[in-house]
């Protein structure tokens, strides 16, 4: 299922696709032998969540995982996003190493979660200025207008979040994922997680 906010949205970074693209690693996203066991607790027995994950995501590619509630596909989104430690196994993003190059596998992400997360006093602009600072973005390079309005929330810009409406907060939570040009991006919701690598093609073309 295409998300129309993303292909829009892949526009913004066309000229840095371009730029880079002699760069790219033919696999941006790299599982193998991926296990995760949750402990047993006093009320619940072992949980085996991933059974030893083998998988190659190329760049350039929309990449979909779907199963019933319980088949692994969040924690396996978890794992790439450093949110659970994995139980075995490797994982490469971008071509780096999760365990030995940690931030540089994490800062090739941006991930949209299922919840809306944003202060409702906050404007967009503002959101995402505060977001771009977190990764360190430095203020001349920031996109904070054009990532906007490439979603249809250049109108919104100087609103409070609050007074958004439910699909225009889902879009600036994309905007969010998006602040620091990241060449993999993971929307998330509970029917549907979405891998799209803004490498190649993210949605519409990037980069010709």
């Amino acid at each position: 299922m295409r998300d129309s906010s993303i292909g829009g949205a892949a526009e913004v970074f066309q000229g840095a696709c371009m730029s880079e693209r002699a760069k790219m690693p033919e696999i941006a996203i790299e599982a193998r032998g991926l296990r995760k066991v949750y402990a047993a607790a006093p009320r619940s027995p072992e949980k085996v969540a991933l059974k030893g994950i083998d998988l190659k995501i190329p760049t350039g590619s929309i990449f979909g995982l779907l199963g019933p509630n319980g088949a692994g596909k969040s924690t396996f989104i978890n794992i790439l996003a450093g949110l659970v430690n994995k139980t075995e196994g490797e994982v490469l993003i971008w071509e780096k190493n999760i365990d030995t190059h940690s931030r540089e596998a994490r800062a090739a992400l941006g991930v949209v979660p299922q919840e809306i997360n944003m202060d409702p006093f906050f404007t967009p602009m503002e959101t995402l200025e505060l977001m771009a600072g977190f990764y360190g973005v430095p203020k001349s390079e920031r996109r904070s207008d054009e990532i906007l309005d490439a979603l249809g929330l250049g109108d919104k810009k100087q609103a409070y979040v609050r007074q958004l409406s439910g699909g225009m907060k889902r879009r600036l939570m994309v905007a969010k994922a998006m602040v620091h040009a990241p060449p993999i991006l993971i929307p998330t919701s509970r029917r549907r997680a979405l891998m799209s690598s803004c490498g190649g093609r993210c949605g519409n073309t990037c980069g010709g």
